[in-house]
């Protein structure tokens, strides 16, 4: 095995724990009472149930970060990239806690079954910004930093990623917006960090 790949596991792996954890910790109920957002035109879409199977692919995704970002340079400043958008988001939601009202679901076909388990695995809270939008933007843009000729694919794989997270009924479009900003910044900024002297 290539050693950028076991050194690019090892750290994925203390990320991923770490932001799972956290998270979960902070599912489980907020110190403050969430509020809900204005909606826009973007969150009156229909519910489309199979639209989570995208909506999932947000977990296995970064591991094309995995494969493709060789520099062991680049692969630190990811790492802490994806740890520092993380923890961002980790404030807000405890003093700024979102939720939002999802629509009654029931599973009743095969194809439902992956939405129910969203619903029953994550409550309708932790929405701003969307971590689900930051870490496909994230992987997308260090990808698209490694390898150029994949930029257009993950690049746009992020984006559905991102309007599933609306027709699921887990966040609304400022979360959207957020979160891609969220990753945005903090790949500006461990760009910059890049080229500090």
């Amino acid at each position: 095995m290539p050693n950028h790949i076991k050194q690019n596991a090892k750290l994925y792996a203390l990320v991923y724990a770490y932001c799972v954890v956290v998270y979960f910790i902070l599912n489980k109920g907020a110190l403050f009472a969430p509020r809900t957002l204005p909606l826009t035109v973007l969150d009156h879409v229909p519910l489309i149930s199979w639209t989570s199977i995208i909506y999932l692919t947000v977990y296995p995704f970064p591991l094309l970060a995995i494969l493709y970002v060789t520099d062991p340079a680049m692969i630190k400043r990811m790492m802490f990239t994806f740890f520092g958008a993380s923890n961002v988001a980790f404030v807000f939601f405890v003093f700024f806690p979102v939720t939002i009202v999802r629509p009654e679901f029931e599973a009743f076909r095969l194809i439902d079954l992956p939405l129910k388990f969203i619903y029953v695995l994550d409550q309708p809270i932790n929405c701003f910004p969307s971590l689900h939008v930051t870490y496909a933007f994230l992987t997308a843009f260090f990808v698209a930093d490694a390898r150029r000729d994949l930029a257009w694919r993950v690049l746009v794989w992020a984006i559905i990623i991102s309007i599933s997270t609306l027709t699921v009924k887990q966040h609304y479009a400022w979360d959207v917006i957020a979160g891609y900003f969220l990753a945005r910044l903090g790949h500006l900024v461990q760009a910059r960090l890049a080229k500090a002297p």
